[in-house]
């Protein structure tokens, strides 16, 4: 490790990791692993100088979620992201976080920071919300979108 050269690493996650969302388990449980897996690695690369910085936004504006495919293998076809941030402002907000040497950034919106902060704080309220919209369940947004 002596001979490594990297000064620098970043990873992006999702906000949607902390603030678990239902039918998103899998995903969530990726994206912990790799979290996980980075902030360990940011504790054992410290005296090399390495730094690690894990970024979570919320929805960035893209066609991401147009473009992506069922578990069927069909084009999901609806805008998920359409009133996330521009990536313009995602990107800037990125670079000033391992400009400074954040370890962790969240660039999300109030709500999305308050669910993250009432996990961290009251947890069995945040469970208790949670259990709450899991059994109103999420409406299937792909059936929304061929309705429109």
């Amino acid at each position: 490790m002596n001979n490594v050269n990297l000064r620098y690493l970043c990873w992006k996650t999702q906000v949607k990791t902390a603030v678990s969302l239902v039918k998103w388990s899998a995903y969530s449980a990726s994206k912990h692993a790799l979290e996980g897996f980075f902030d360990t690695l940011r504790a054992e690369v410290a005296d090399y100088n390495v730094k690690v910085t894990v970024v979570s936004p919320g929805y960035i504006r893209t066609n991401l979620s147009v473009n992506a495919l069922t578990g069927d293998g069909r084009v999901y076809g609806y805008p998920t992201t359409a009133n996330g941030m521009s990536p313009n402002y995602a990107a800037s907000e990125i670079l000033e976080s391992v400009a400074a040497e954040d370890e962790e950034v969240v660039i999300a919106g109030f709500g999305a920071k308050t669910a993250i902060l009432l996990r961290a704080l009251w947890p069995s309220m945040y469970f208790k919300i949670m259990n709450s919209r899991a059994r109103r369940g999420r409406p299937n947004l792909l059936n929304k979108a061929k309705e429109q």
